[in-house]
């Protein structure tokens, strides 16, 4: 009797050992359920990120080719075109505001009179 003891012991040991380690690689599928979903998100968001960046690059390329086209002098000399544009309309201000000053001036000394 003491063997069908042991035996059973043993049977019952193997039985919780058998228990043990199913719960373990049920445990261990479920994490890797879980990186994988993890990974399929990180993709998802990795494969967004680079159609963006190849969008950038795209117009990138497109505005390096304008660039490119007009060239470099040409750009520069347009830039200084437009500055002294800007001087001109700068010094007609400055000269109708003046003359619009003094203006005022001789109507107010006209109206004292």
């Amino acid at each position: 009797m003491a063997k069908e003891t042991e035996k059973f012991l043993q049977a019952e040991q193997s039985a919780q050992e058998l228990v043990q380690t199913l719960e373990q690689l049920k445990s261990e599928a479920n994490s890797y359920k879980t990186s994988k979903d993890a990974l399929d998100a990180v993709r998802q968001k990795l494969s967004g990120l680079i159609e963006s960046v190849l969008s950038v690059a795209k117009d990138t390329h497109e505005v390096v080719k304008l660039l490119k086209s007009i060239g470099g002098p040409e750009i520069l000399s347009r830039i200084s075109g437009v500055s002294d544009q800007l001087n001109r309309m700068k010094a007609l201000v400055i000269i109708c505001l003046s003359i619009a000053g003094l203006s005022i001036i001789g109507i107010v000394v006209l109206l004292l009179r």
